[in-house]
């Protein structure tokens, strides 16, 4: 016959194994959960940071900061009359950083290129250029980008590179003012307004530096 006092233990080592499990699981599940949640609030934070807004681009973070820190040499919005755009391209492993401001009221557009090389140490040096765009090539550009930019709800991938080439734009259209900012590096929508922008002007102005190839980056 079996011992009723080993069947006894027997039970109870039993009861505590259930329980352990019981217990990994809740945990498991517990950090599950959390970890979804955190994913989905990133991905929301994300989204948020990268739609195109109303008014103008505003700072929040270290590359919201150097955007407006490129963005305040050029020609300020008010100067831009009622059609103009802001541009600003940092691609993050090079030393060149790029902000250009285009304005057309009724003939050509009028721009400003300024490439700006961060030395070695720890100083800039921005070069700027002056230069005009036609009519036509300005609203093609412009319709492009507006038709790009214009209601768009942020990027949603999950996907949180830290390279790649920094996108931020300030459009003005009458008193109507839009911007942006994203990583045109990683994600296909900041990719093509930084295609579009760089196609519009390299057969117009030769940057200072060396010659410019695909995201923003020099050829050396």
């Amino acid at each position: 016959m079996s011992n009723p006092r080993f069947l006894k233990w027997l039970h109870r080592i039993g009861y505590i194994c259930t329980a352990l499990v019981a217990v990994e699981l809740a945990v498991v599940t517990y950090f599950d959960v959390w970890a979804t949640l955190e994913r989905h609030k990133a991905i929301a934070m994300q989204m948020e940071d990268t739609r195109t807004r109303e008014g103008p681009l505003t700072g929040g973070n270290l590359v919201r900061a150097d955007a407006l820190a490129l963005l305040k040499p050029l020609p300020p919005l008010t100067a831009l009359g009622r059609d103009g755009l802001r541009f600003v391209s940092m691609p993050q492993l090079s030393r060149f950083y790029y902000a250009l401001s285009l304005a057309s009221s009724s003939g050509d557009a009028e721009g400003v290129l300024i490439v700006t090389e961060r030395l070695e140490s720890g100083k800039t040096n921005p070069t700027a250029q002056h230069f005009t765009m036609s009519r036509a090539a300005y609203t093609a550009l412009m319709a492009d980008l507006d038709r790009q930019t214009d209601g768009f709800a942020g990027i949603d991938s999950g996907n949180f590179c830290m390279d790649g080439t920094a996108i931020a734009f300030e459009r003005i259209r009458g008193r109507h003012i839009t911007s942006g900012i994203g990583n045109g590096g990683c994600f296909p929508h900041y990719r093509a307004i930084s295609d579009k922008v760089r196609a519009a002007i390299l057969h117009i102005v030769t940057p200072s530096g060396p010659p410019i190839r695909g995201g923003w980056y020099p050829t050396e």
